[in-house]
């Protein structure tokens, strides 16, 4: 069998990469990358090819007839023009079966749907984490035989392999070295902003068309450093920027006591295995520092709208709506300690990879 899998989100890619690891043994895969997920793929040796910068409908389809692939596996495509919606149009017309992975637990009717709603990209099964995506799915406005629960491909794979020390060691970063006996803090950080705040001018009708959730990354940074120095802890704060992110829009803040990083491309199974305490918004990744046992807070001061931090959503992490309501839980901590899940969650089922495959397998026979 012959599967084209395609991403262009790091989240995607990396619930890819699972699959394509655990079973390139048995299929040929062929992998075609863009934007955030050609890091992930990086990352894990795999080979890809990049198509950064392919935007047109019909220089894909000529890819993919040359590759003659039996189905193709994409991750989401929340985009418009997304490679992973061109891969399932471009799929229809060819008469390949297509898959797609929800990584996220929010946003699902729009990763499918055009300005006007209609479904133009809806692969032929869409692969939900657990139940509660599934069901929320549905409720969202997709169909209900064009969905199945297969798991977290992704977050199987941080499960199973959670008491597995990470031998890929980033010895280049400074922090390595300082740390010391100080509290080493993670910071996932998140594009909310499209640019640094010191550059946006929005008019008022300008907000509301961005919709808002009410904080964004620079601001928040800028309160858990303040936070952290206020308590008077001397740490080391490294913030894990987003892979579509720039380096250079994210300015040091150190303080008398903190020491700020700021980094793009490093082994988070590593990082996170030597943080002390892990800081997010609503990034998936904390669920995989969750799994992984280390302490996790999602910080979302002035939250508007619904919550869209998965783990705290499910109850896995504390959610702190304001700057002082954390500070106070900051300041009740003792560190370092683990905070271990003591049974593995559906969204991390051990056959997540299995069953994706499975799903795939399907369709082939039936065309």
């Amino acid at each position: 069998m012959k599967i084209l899998t395609v991403s262009s989100e790091a989240g995607g890619a990396r619930n890819l990469i699972e699959v394509v690891e655990q079973f390139r043994s048995e299929i040929m895969f062929t992998n075609l990358c863009a934007g955030g997920a050609i890091g992930a793929f990086e990352e894990s040796s795999l080979t890809y090819r990049n198509i950064d910068g392919l935007y047109d409908t019909d220089e894909l389809s000529g890819v993919v007839r040359s590759l003659t692939p039996d189905a193709v596996l994409s991750g989401r495509g929340v985009q418009l023009g997304s490679p992973e919606r061109m891969a399932v149009e471009v799929a229809r017309k060819l008469q390949i079966p297509s898959v797609g992975l929800i990584d996220e637990w929010y946003d699902y009717k729009k990763n499918y749907v055009n300005k006007t709603g209609v479904f133009n990209a809806l692969p032929d099964m869409v692969c939900c984490p657990d139940e509660q995506a599934r069901v929320e799915a549905l409720r969202d406005g997709l169909p209900e035989d064009r969905l199945c629960v297969t798991g977290s491909p992704l977050f199987a794979s941080v499960f199973s392999n959670r008491n597995v020390t990470s031998h890929r060691k980033p010895e280049e970063h400074e922090f390595l070295a300082a740390q010391g006996d100080r509290l080493l803090v993670v910071f996932l950080s998140e594009v909310i902003e499209s640019e640094p705040i010191e550059q946006m001018k929005k008019s008022i009708r300008e907000e509301e068309e961005f919709d808002s959730p009410g904080y964004d990354e620079y601001g928040v940074r800028r309160m858990l450093c303040e936070c952290l120095e206020a308590l008077a802890l001397s740490c080391i704060v490294v913030e894990k920027i987003h892979p579509s992110a720039r380096k250079e829009d994210y300015p040091i803040l150190n303080t008398r006591t903190v020491d700020w990083y700021t980094v793009r491309d490093i082994d988070r199974s590593y990082l996170f295995d030597q943080a002390d305490l892990v800081v997010g918004m609503r990034s998936a990744a904390l669920l995989e520092a969750r799994i992984l046992g280390v302490p996790v807070v999602s910080l979302q001061p002035g939250l508007v709208g619904p919550n869209r931090c998965t783990a705290a959503r499910k109850k896995l992490i504390p959610l702190f709506s304001s700057v002082d309501s954390f500070c106070d839980w900051l300041k009740s901590q003792s560190f370092p300690y683990k905070n271990d899940l003591t049974t593995r969650p559906e969204f991390a089922r051990k056959e997540a990879a299995s069953n994706v495959i499975s799903v795939v397998q399907k369709l082939t026979t039936k065309h």
